[in-house]
């Protein structure tokens, strides 16, 4: 098993709970780190659902380095698409600004010449099973069908215990919660109830298969490799192909207060055309291309004074510790570093007593970064319903010099040994 530099003592074993993407990624670094992961998962295999997701650079560099794109299939199989382009528009298709990705526009100060530096877009399904077998490959242990019901880290001599539904117990040196924003042991590891709260927004989630699409502008966009943004009258779509090519994934976030109360009757999908009949022409061939539409209730979470237990030993992972806003991408990039930060500060672990001090080091690098996400979801929010060219601006504030949201903070995962 690979190992970092500074991990000279006994590996710790580490629980993760939850095998979705911010939980593999961690059973990653924690086992490139030197020490056990075992993941708890609760459904019974792998599920091929979901739709697209996006990296921006700071998390394609991370798994680049995890070499979670050498697994799962080549980029020709279809495991990733690097973005080509990334344009932000006013409802009527207008672009607000310069092509985000080329050189000198934003995206950085010089001509791309490496695949991970650009954005990367996956299908959901696809970039779970290329971090469920590089996990493996690492020497992490997965166990589906494990529903994880309780949790005590009350005595300090035993570590921290689960308890399966099966009533089944395991003892581990660290818990990590990677449960998403829904999650149940997040009031148990804080010590208070935390529920998340809604936004405002409804969201819409549609995947298009290239078979169905008929609008030779929509396939060019599809062809393109590339992301488009629409921005205006306080709602936001996001569209970028994936698979290739082969599919396209749409996402869209409308203010609850601006849709026509038409009852139970109308479907999610009449409901955006009706919405979006006056807007670029590209968004409705997108919906009649789509098989179906997914359609729920934003919501983020309010920020949590800790992101780890009182003891040290349990710490919240990606949308369990903070939702982050949709309206820049960022939000599984971000779940990759939490996951690339625990390996870091667990690289300097050599025994359990050193964990409060790592959990807390970690805590305080993941609130500065939901620190950032407050102040960027206020001007993102800000710039839908005021002034979409703020859009733009901030999209390149965010993409700019490949942008950290926590750089400098506790580092990224060296390369490993051997």
């Amino acid at each position: 098993m690979a190992s970092f530099e500074g991990n000279s003592g006994s590996p710790l074993h580490v629980l993760i709970v939850g095998g979705g993407l911010s939980g593999l990624a961690t059973a990653i670094s924690v086992s490139l780190a030197g020490h056990r992961a075992t993941v708890f998962e609760a459904a019974p295999q792998p599920h091929p659902f979901g739709s697209g997701v996006v990296t921006c650079p700071n998390g394609t560099r991370l798994l680049s380095r995890w070499s979670v794109d050498a697994v799962g299939g080549s980029p020709d199989a279809g495991n990733h698409t690097p973005v080509a382009g990334w344009q932000v528009c006013d409802p009527l298709g207008t672009l607000l600004g310069p092509d985000l990705m080329i050189a000198g526009n934003g995206y950085t100060k010089k001509p791309l010449q490496e695949d991970s530096q650009t954005p990367w877009t996956f299908h959901r399904a696809n970039l779970q099973l290329a971090l469920l077998r590089r996990a493996q490959e690492v020497g992490a242990t997965i166990r589906f069908n494990s529903r994880v019901t309780g949790l005590d880290d009350e005595d300090d001599d035993a570590g921290v215990t689960i308890k399966l539904e099966s009533g089944e117990t395991h003892q581990g040196d660290l818990v990590v919660v990677a449960e998403g924003t829904n999650s149940r042991l997040r009031s148990v590891v804080l010590d208070q109830p935390v529920n998340p709260v809604a936004t405002g927004y409804v969201a819409y989630r549609i995947t298009v298969d290239r078979s169905l699409v008929h609008d030779p502008a929509l396939v060019d966009l599809m062809e393109s490799a590339g992301i488009r943004t629409w921005v205006g009258k306080g709602s936001y779509v996001s569209a970028f192909s994936m698979r290739r090519g082969a599919q396209l994934s749409m996402m869209v976030l409308i203010p609850h207060d601006q849709l026509l109360q038409q009852g139970a009757t109308i479907t999610p999908a009449q409901e955006l055309k009706d919405y979006f009949k006056d807007w670029d022409s590209l968004l409705s061939s997108m919906i009649d291309a789509a098989q179906r539409v997914n359609k729920w209730a934003a919501v983020h979470l309010p920020v949590l004074p800790e992101h780890c237990s009182l003891q040290g030993t349990c710490i919240l992972v990606g949308d369990a510790a903070n939702t982050m806003s949709p309206f820049l991408g960022q939000g599984l990039s971000l779940d990759l570093e939490d996951a690339a930060t625990i390996g870091c500060l667990l690289g300097h672990v050599q025994d359990p007593s050193q964990l409060p001090a790592a959990t807390a080091l970690y805590s305080r690098d993941t609130k500065a970064g939901t620190a950032v996400d407050v102040g960027i979801r206020c001007q993102t929010e800000q710039a839908g319903q005021v002034e979409p060219n703020l859009q733009h601006v901030l999209h390149k504030q965010v993409l700019a010099n490949d942008l950290h949201y926590r750089k400098g903070k506790v580092g990224y995962n060296p390369a490993p040994r051997g």
